[in-house]
């Protein structure tokens, strides 16, 4: 697929699939190929050539603190602290998500840009005052997520917050 995600079908051209199902594709392209008057009942497959993933960041009181690609059906807060190795003994409930917030150039698509790569889509820049929004997590809440921690997206950044220290004299 395209930057501008369409796909160069033989003999039709260009179809725009970006965002679609698998099957939302196929219909995609056998409606271009009707409506281009090629075929008059196209039978199109699509499949998957490589699943997409997330590129997150886990960092803090974790196992093994790095960078982890989650499959795209599989990108939770959870899935990335398991990737991690899981907490370490020091780790605090609070967990904080950095996430990198796109604003659309007037003029461009309006379709948020979630799921694309570390580059910024054509046509998207960051704006100085939202390059970065913070989303805070209590593990001990989980009900109180907010709803943008559910599923993480690429390029998010899992800080795990350690607890202080406690003496014991």
């Amino acid at each position: 697929m395209a930057d501008d995600g369409g796909v160069a079908v033989p003999l039709i051209g260009r179809v725009r699939v970006a965002g679609l199902s698998l099957e939302e594709a196929e219909r995609a392209i056998a409606a271009e190929a009707r409506a281009r008057n090629l075929f008059r009942d196209p039978a199109v497959t699509v499949t998957m050539k490589e699943p997409r993933t997330s590129r997150v960041t886990v960092v803090g009181a974790v196992q093994e603190p790095g960078a982890y690609s989650l499959s795209r059906g599989n990108n939770s807060l959870m899935a990335a602290l398991v990737s991690a190795g899981g907490l370490a003994d020091e780790a605090a409930p609070e967990v904080e998500i950095r996430r990198a917030v796109f604003s659309p150039v007037v003029g461009a698509g309006s379709a948020h840009p979630h799921g694309q790569s570390d580059a910024l889509p054509a046509g998207y820049h960051r704006s100085p005052g939202e390059s970065v929004s913070v989303l805070k997590v209590n593990l001990l809440a989980p009900d109180a997520h907010p709803p943008d921690a559910r599923q993480l997206h690429d390029g998010d950044v899992v800080y795990v917050a350690r607890q202080p220290r406690k003496n014991v004299y």
